[in-house]
């Protein structure tokens, strides 16, 4: 099409052969940035703008809608449901019941029912739960600064690795 038309037919085009997209969303990586940037918020709310965030991404830069939404792939896996204890004072833990696991299932349903939104889940598999000292006072006790005598609780950190999100992604791609 010739530009002296004034665009329309560059705007009959785009309407006549609209672009299909696929989005996908990491929904860690999103609510990592999310909570920094707009705070702490509700599951509901926090899917909602995931899914307004994401439909923003089909407009020019004047807010026309350029492309047509094939689907948005959100990538997650459900919280933890891991029963445990603490390395050093063995206290008692269950993060399938925490406050975190709660919102994040509530997030989860939020999305489920999102329009166009498919969730695609993974798993955190229990039996690779690890403890893990912390790097800095691993350093510390290496360095001979923290006495093995002084780590408490607090000095570990829980090892829970995502599994199958990765694939997931990959043969939707």
């Amino acid at each position: 099409f010739s530009g002296s038309d004034g665009g329309r037919a560059s705007e009959l085009l785009r309407h006549l052969s609209p672009v299909e997209t696929a989005i996908l969303v990491d929904a860690g990586f999103y609510l990592t940035q999310a909570q920094r940037i707009f705070g702490r918020q509700t599951p509901e709310v926090a899917a909602e703008k995931l899914h307004k965030l994401a439909l923003k991404h089909l407009d020019d830069s004047k807010g026309r809608r350029v492309a047509r939404l094939y689907r948005i792939f959100v990538y997650d896996a459900p919280p933890a449901a891991w029963r445990g204890h603490t390395p050093m004072g063995k206290k008692a833990i269950d993060l399938g019941t925490s406050a975190t696991a709660q919102w994040r299932h509530a997030f989860h349903e939020s999305l489920r029912g999102l329009r166009k939104v498919a969730l695609r889940m993974g798993e955190v598999p229990t039996s690779q739960v690890r403890w893990q000292l912390k790097p800095d006072v691993l350093k510390d006790i290496t360095n001979g600064k923290k006495p093995w005598a002084d780590v408490t609780d607090d000095d570990f950190r829980l090892d829970l690795r995502q599994k199958g999100v990765d694939m997931r992604l990959g043969l939707d791609i």
